[in-house]
């Protein structure tokens, strides 16, 4: 018989020094940090794409993959390339300089469209499904702080398919804490009434994203990134940055008072945000009434 201490360890002996490194190692490797555990969690391999049973028409949008202006093209080559090589088309448009939407009158041509990846990679070619054709995001508060996101997936039910959990942060300290406040991204373009987590029934309200603000002419609903703008000054409204200013007084550009221009307490800003909720309420409720013609 051979060494029996050769194939394992005495009892009370303790582990080489080698073996306790690696399992320390993995442990930290796979414990939960706050980054990991509030990181937006959603639905694992989910394509965003049109349900089967949809009655509606599907649009897929398509844009370039290296920024070519595509909605910039020939309007009658675009509608060619596509109408000869993409089956159950009626019709295209343009949506903005870098983006053409492709109408489908089914969903079953539309989501073999969104495969096409030949097609798409010989022309420089993404398509994708704009969200708000295909989901509803839904905000649900009381949910507890210590819960991850991918745990209150796993607990969530709801008559409606859930595709992602989101937890609201925010800085203090300069360190990120979680609130009791969620969004939960749904596989529906109307918002399910309630939702549910260990029997205790969560009511969800509509979400309604940030106003966009331009950080360059301090305009909204656009980014810097496509703003042919000057460059503004949020403090004096000078066209310099604000790093530069060297004026005592506070004006805002937009409406001439004195504080920051972006500042919550602007007029001028407080309008747009309630015309921004005005505008998702109205898709909600239109979307809802397309809804119920269709049962």
């Amino acid at each position: 018989m051979g060494d029996e201490s050769s194939g394992g360890e005495a009892p009370g002996e303790k582990k080489p020094d080698r073996e306790r490194k690696k399992k320390r190692k993995f442990a930290a490797t796979t414990a939960t940090t706050p980054e990991t555990k509030y990181k937006l969690y959603v639905k694992p391999n989910y394509k965003r794409q049109f349900p089967d049973n949809q009655t509606t028409e599907c649009v897929v949008y398509v844009e370039s993959q290296d920024n070519d202006k595509i909605g910039n093209r020939n309007p009658i080559a675009l509608t060619k390339l596509f109408t000869d090589n993409v089956k159950g088309i009626i019709g295209v448009h343009r949506v903005n300089a870098h983006k053409v939407g492709i109408t489908f009158k089914k969903p079953t041509p539309a989501n073999t469209f969104l495969k096409m990846d030949s097609f798409l990679g010989k022309h420089k070619l993404k398509a994708f499904v704009p969200a708000m054709l295909t989901e509803a995001i839904g905000v649900i508060r009381y949910v507890p702080k210590e819960m991850s996101n991918e745990e209150i997936y796993k607990n969530i039910s709801c008559d409606t398919e859930v595709i992602s959990v989101k937890r609201f942060m925010r800085k203090v300290d300069g360190k990120l804490v979680p609130l009791g406040t969620i969004a939960v991204t749904f596989a529906a373009t109307t918002l399910p009434q309630y939702a549910y987590m260990q029997m205790y029934r969560y009511p969800i309200s509509m979400y309604i994203p940030p106003l966009l603000q331009c950080y360059k002419c301090l305009k909204f609903n656009h980014s810097a990134r496509v703003c042919r703008g000057e460059q503004m000054c949020s403090s004096c409204s000078g066209q310099h940055s604000y790093k530069e200013c060297e004026v005592d007084e506070i004006t805002c550009i937009n409406c001439k008072g004195n504080h920051l221009a972006i500042s919550r307490d602007c007029p001028i800003k407080q309008k747009k945000m309630e015309e921004k909720k005005a505008k998702y309420e109205n898709l909600n409720r239109s979307f809802a009434t397309v809804k119920q013609f269709q049962k």
